[in-house]
């Protein structure tokens, strides 16, 4: 079996009056009783009570309750899952403003699964009570899924259309027909999608093309087709960029990659510009040791981080990674969750 090696190098102590430790206050590791299963996406609820995570190849959601500040139990509160579930290879998911949704990207179910929260039980129905799929909604293979923190509106990232597009709700209706489809050529597999704090700016990455393109809010809600900035070229360390979270105090850019070592990076803003060199560079969950480094050799777009995000009060910074192993037929589950205190 795979030996995990925890550990963290940091290249910078500190980022715009932030630090972060090295030391994970919390590791969850992939096994049966966890419930991780080859872990992509992640995402806080919006009072971080919760850590919600999209297991691939399980085709489940798992639910963490947090103990303390920063710490989180091993062992899911629930899962969503089954065929009930409707999920199939579930790649991403998103929490509404108020918590009352769950949105999650099915890549292979070709289909976002909305997810309604019981508040008697005070956990997500098992069951969707809306998707959005078919022909005319424009979705294909969508890998990434985030609400905006301050508009009725539902961002997806599609992989195979290499496309953005954007749907509107109201209340619990979800509306299938997108408000606005986004094409740009620097859109080549997207992979994570995110908004800033005051939804003004809307974050992509673009794993073939390394790179992540920045896309400023119109007068009228929609966004500008033609990115306002594009972060690419040697200086940025990108090696197949897979998610990314906004800070939601500083507006820090966090990108996660899927291939490398040095396999987070931070990009601060300045006067609304986004520098092509990181801030800060970390090494989080180096998977491999002496008897496992030969595998990377078969996955070579693999070793990296998957999922990324900034807890809601900014005070934690939460990474997933995984082997791909369906490739490698693994018999048994591979993935890592940890989070790391953010000052």
């Amino acid at each position: 079996m795979l030996k995990w090696m925890i550990g963290l190098t940091v290249f910078a102590s500190t980022l715009c009056g932030l630090s972060i430790d090295s030391k994970p206050t919390s590791v969850i590791r992939a096994s049966a009783e966890s419930g991780l299963d080859r872990p992509e996406g992640l995402t806080f609820s919006p009072s971080g009570d919760l850590i919600a995570v999209a297991n691939s190849l399980a085709n489940t959601i798992t639910f963490y309750k947090r103990i303390e500040a920063g710490v989180y139990e091993t062992t899911p509160a629930y899962t969503i899952q089954g065929e009930e579930s409707w999920l199939n290879y579930p790649h991403d998911l998103s929490f509404s403003r108020d918590g009352t949704f769950l949105a999650v990207a099915n890549r292979s179910g070709n289909a976002i699964t909305l997810y309604r929260k019981n508040l008697e039980k005070n956990q997500f129905e098992n069951t969707p009570f809306a998707m959005i799929q078919g022909r005319y909604t424009h979705i294909s293979a969508p890998d990434a899924v985030r609400f905006s923190p301050t508009d009725n509106l539902l961002a997806v990232a599609n992989l195979l259309s290499n496309t953005v597009t954007l749907y509107r709700y109201h209340q619990n209706r979800f509306f299938s027909m997108p408000i606005q489809v986004i094409r740009h050529p620097i859109l080549q597999v997207p992979d994570g999608i995110d908004f800033s704090k005051d939804g003004q700016w809307l974050a992509v990455t673009s794993h073939d093309a390394h790179a992540v393109a920045i896309f400023k809010q119109t007068s009228h809600g929609k966004y500008d087709a033609v990115p306002m900035q594009i972060i690419q070229g040697e200086e940025t360390h990108f090696t197949y960029p897979h998610s990314l979270s906004f800070h939601p105090q500083t507006n820090v850019l966090a990108v996660s990659c899927s291939q490398g070592r040095q396999n987070v990076h931070l990009f601060v803003p300045e006067a609304g510009v986004f520098p092509n060199a990181p801030e800060f560079s970390m090494e989080v969950l180096e998977m491999y040791d002496a008897s496992t480094i030969h595998l990377i050799e078969h996955l070579w777009q693999e070793g990296g981080v998957k999922g990324v995000a900034f807890s809601p009060d900014g005070k934690s910074i939460a990474v997933t990674q995984n082997l791909c192993q369906d490739m490698l037929k693994l018999p048994y589950p591979v993935g890592v969750l940890a989070i790391y205190p953010v000052d």
